[in-house]
């Protein structure tokens, strides 16, 4: 049958919840979700679906509304009410309901051929752009942060977005204290599109030569700029000591990267090979630790000797 004689069921409830007849509206979820548009073929009984309180039952796609606060559903050719759902979402998932019909369509390799997602434009604002932070990573990579004056976007307040280099910046032409167009690319990951606005205040923003953290020089590697004092770098130190510490190496519990900070700065742990020398009467006394943690810890390092 053709999708206009068709009729129409929509969800927006989370998928455990779509089965649960005696639930209450559906309530706002925490990360996003898809609502579903089931299409029930004329041959099918569309009364069964009649006792789910989330369900309305229309005879063309363009009636299809949700029922939840009396709050009509953003289809496909009305993106810009997305705003409205009770939920989070960042699209539509089309459905056909029949699994006899979906039995004969089957699936690619990879996909349902009696599925189709639609995603919703991500939403976009403008903000201030008030600096850029240079951040060492564990491979010494710089990697540049734009500080913005906090702004919504979904629902989400954002501050920060990171940039890719400096050929990112320098591509966007971006200036400090200018104001630049931002999303969340995917709903997600904030993301700087470019500028909007220079104001007479806007400053060029220049390649450092030096590591902010330790002023040894930089040297630029392809489309990045690294630091290569790998010894005396104190980001770089850390961050590879909680990578030595983290889940998918040797998984010490409790172990974080502001644990690795605190033992550097206190106690001088630069290497990996120092967390099986520490002298715990001192760690009990570090910032942010007592005995209870510092035993914690000497637990967590013993049980990873045992590890392969």
């Amino acid at each position: 049958g053709s999708v206009s004689s068709a009729t129409i069921r929509v969800s927006t409830v989370p998928a455990k919840a779509r089965n649960c007849n005696d639930a209450k509206a559906p309530r706002r979820v925490r990360g996003m979700t898809k609502p579903v548009i089931g299409i029930t073929l004329d041959s099918e009984d569309p009364g069964s679906y009649s006792n789910m309180p989330w369900y309305a039952l229309r005879q063309n796609y363009a009636d299809a509304v949700v029922e939840a606060g009396g709050i009509p559903l953003p289809l496909p050719h009305e993106p810009d009410q997305a705003e409205d759902y009770l939920d989070i979402i960042d699209g539509l998932v089309i459905k056909i309901d029949s699994y006899a019909t979906r039995a004969v369509l089957d699936f690619t390799q990879k996909f349902p051929r009696w599925a189709v997602a639609y995603k919703f434009a991500a939403i976009e604002t403008t903000t201030l752009l008030t600096d850029v932070i240079w951040q060492v990573g564990r491979t010494g990579k710089l990697t540049p942060s734009a500080e913005l004056t906090p702004v919504d976007i979904g629902g989400v307040t954002v501050s920060r977005a990171t940039l890719n280099n400096f050929g990112d910046i320098a591509r966007k032409k971006l200036k400090k204290n200018a104001r630049v167009f931002i999303r969340r690319s995917g709903d997600v990951i904030p993301e700087i599109l470019g500028v909007a606005e220079y104001l007479p205040e806007s400053e060029d923003i220049e390649q450092p030569s030096h590591c902010p953290a330790c002023g040894f020089a930089l040297t630029e590697r392809g489309a990045h700029i690294f630091c290569d004092n790998m010894l005396f770098c104190r980001p770089q130190l850390t961050r590879a000591i909680a990578h030595f510490a983290s889940r998918d190496a040797m998984n010490i519990e409790t172990f974080s990267g502001k644990t690795a900070e605190t033992l550097f700065d206190n106690l001088n742990i630069s290497n990996v090979s120092d967390l099986y020398y520490l002298d715990y009467n001192k760690v009990k006394d570090l910032p942010r630790f007592g005995e209870k943690k510092a035993d914690t810890l000497r637990a967590a390092l013993e049980q990873s000797k045992t590890r392969p």
